[in-house]
């Protein structure tokens, strides 16, 4: 018997044996994110796409893109990415010259505009879900972020960090954005 997680719009996430513990993940996953993650209201202008996103947020292996961050009020940025297998990411900041306010009106490019901080599509490919949240003060958990590897949804880290998002102070803006990601077709080494 095959199961399969869908998006709010039906979309495919993961396909797999109904009794794949990766599924069983990344349900459990899903539901940590969607208890944790502050509700958050528009008051910071929060605006965030990917770049490029001609193609619906739908990348394949080797492509690169980043996220555009628009804001109309200077806030602190966090990008924390939920992956296909229930992992967790966070995507920024992850250095501390990254703890800083990003001011209002221009996009910013996140991680980076250089072209080597572009996130790079690698497996495991599925559909990702990615939290863009905007603080209004800077969160006292942000300085525990730093060099922060892939984690799961139920370990201390995951803890830590629901800890934190619940504790934060000031205004909060919070949007979810849904990358999806394909392995290319025959043997492919991905450039860096």
């Amino acid at each position: 018997m095959t199961g399969a997680l869908l998006g709010p719009a039906g979309d495919p996430i993961v396909s797999t044996p109904a009794a794949d513990p990766n599924l069983l993940g990344r349900i459990a996953a899903q539901a940590w994110l969607n208890r944790v993650l502050p509700a958050g209201n528009d008051s910071l202008g929060l605006r965030a796409e990917t770049d490029p996103g001609s193609r619906g947020n739908t990348y394949v292996q080797c492509e690169s893109f980043v996220f555009e961050v628009r804001l109309q009020k200077p806030a602190y940025v966090m990008l924390l990415d939920l992956d296909s297998e229930g992992n967790l990411t966070v995507l920024y900041p992850t250095r501390a010259s990254e703890r800083q306010v990003v001011p209002a009106g221009a996009p910013r490019a996140i991680p980076g505009t250089d072209p080597k901080d572009r996130i790079l599509v690698t497996a495991p490919f599925g559909s990702d879900q990615v939290a863009v949240m905007a603080f209004e003060r800077l969160p006292d958990f942000f300085a525990e972020l730093i060099g922060v590897q892939r984690f799961a949804a139920d370990g201390s880290r995951a803890e830590a960090l629901a800890k934190g998002l619940a504790n934060a102070a000031g205004a909060l803006s919070v949007q979810q954005i849904t990358v999806r990601t394909y392995p290319a077709a025959g043997k492919v080494f991905c450039s860096s």
